[in-house]
């Protein structure tokens, strides 16, 4: 289902698939299928119960770097940049050579609104009379940028 696009039958099928090998199937293989429900999810943009499947995956097996990495994209995509982060780094930790955290860790890195949430910042751009200013909240510090 997943492959021929019917992320919501995937998800279903996951689901069902879960509950049926619940007492019988092993942590790893239930943190997996949770993985796969993920991605599914992440396709219909259901980025919380894709944060939701991820969570459960990594108490299962926290070795997970598919979750991980999933469990990031769904955090980023809602702003919540620091986790994301963190997601991303631990994927790495758990494998060095994987080039989708590699990406992700220096998108959050040089991205500024990403940037200013993984220093705990968050940061507004605001047009006043003209000039774009972007302005860092729990901060006194404005930084003015022309157009």
């Amino acid at each position: 289902m997943f492959k021929s696009g019917d992320f919501a039958g995937a998800v279903a099928a996951y689901a069902n698939a879960i509950d049926a090998a619940d007492k019988f199937a092993s942590s790893n293989w239930k943190s997996i299928v949770l993985s796969n429900k993920a991605m599914a999810h992440l396709k219909l943009g259901a980025y919380a119960s894709a944060e939701e499947d991820c969570t459960e995956a990594l108490t299962l097996n926290s070795k997970n770097v598919k979750a991980y990495l999933r469990r990031g994209a769904s955090r980023s995509v809602s702003g919540n940049y620091l986790e994301a982060l963190e997601d991303f780094e631990r994927a790495l930790m758990l494998e060095p050579k994987n080039e989708d955290a590699k990406t992700e860790i220096h998108a959050h890195e040089e991205h500024p609104r990403r940037r200013a949430a993984n220093t705990g910042l968050r940061l507004i751009l605001v047009d006043y009379k003209g000039v774009r200013i972007a302005a860092a909240l729990f901060s006194s510090m404005f930084v003015r940028k022309k157009n």
